[in-house]
């Protein structure tokens, strides 16, 4: 959240709980963390984690457009696309946000795989293996498939 501070994010969703009648503050531990404020949210309320998601994809989106990526990995990436190795991002920012930002920095065509946060599933978010998982299946169906189309090809 780069020109988005995660705390004010955080906020917005505190006070789109306290509109629908959910008073209690999470702890001062998490109070400034979005995607924590959200899972904490979730285990109080979960009939609104998808009405929280969608805003917190909704400012995850928002703040791409402020994104500053981090010193070197934008030329990790491309450099591994050169060597034509699969990258996969794996993160509890939803795969929406993932793939705006890969946009932004024309990246997209270097990613084999977005695992995100699942829509409405904070449960799901890491350290729960479930992204990794997902990220890893995707990988090896396109091995897969690369390994089956070369499979004819001469040698």
């Amino acid at each position: 959240f780069a020109g988005l501070p995660a705390p004010v994010v955080a906020g917005e969703l505190r006070a789109a709980l306290v509109e629908r009648g959910i008073t209690e503050s999470p702890p001062a531990s998490i109070e400034g963390d979005p995607l924590a404020t959200m899972k904490w949210a979730a285990e109080r309320a979960p009939g609104l984690e998808n009405e929280l998601d969608s805003l917190l994809i909704a400012n995850e989106c928002r703040a791409v457009a402020t994104s500053r990526p981090t010193a070197g990995t934008n030329d990790a990436i491309r450099c591994a696309a050169v060597l034509n190795w699969r990258v996969a991002i794996v993160s509890n920012n939803s795969g929406r946000a993932i793939r705006q930002y890969l946009q932004r920095y024309e990246l997209t065509d270097a990613v084999a795989a977005v695992a995100g946060r699942p829509y409405g599933r904070s449960d799901l978010m890491k350290p729960n293996p479930y992204t990794v998982a997902s990220a890893r299946e995707t990988l090896s169906q396109l091995l897969e498939q690369l390994a089956a189309d070369s499979a004819g090809e001469p040698r």
